[in-house]
């Protein structure tokens, strides 16, 4: 979970690190790989508001291309 708060953190959405967590949103890995019905998904989990959210799909599929997967 720290990496995703620290994700978070840089993201400057810090606010939702406890619902990250709360909903099972833990593993960064996992989070980088979801597929857009999922992120939405997750979107809609930790209860983004329509600003929160638009940065948070920008900032993730930036982190995406600069976070090499296995």
């Amino acid at each position: 979970m720290d990496d995703v708060a620290a994700l978070l953190k840089r993201f400057k959405l810090e606010i939702y690190i406890t619902a990250f967590e709360t909903n099972g949103y833990d593993d960064l890995a996992f989070i980088l790989q979801m597929d857009a019905t999922q992120e939405e998904q997750l979107i809609k989990d930790v209860g983004f508001k329509p600003g929160h959210a638009a940065k948070y799909r920008d900032y993730i599929a930036v982190e995406r291309i600069l976070t090499p997967m296995p």
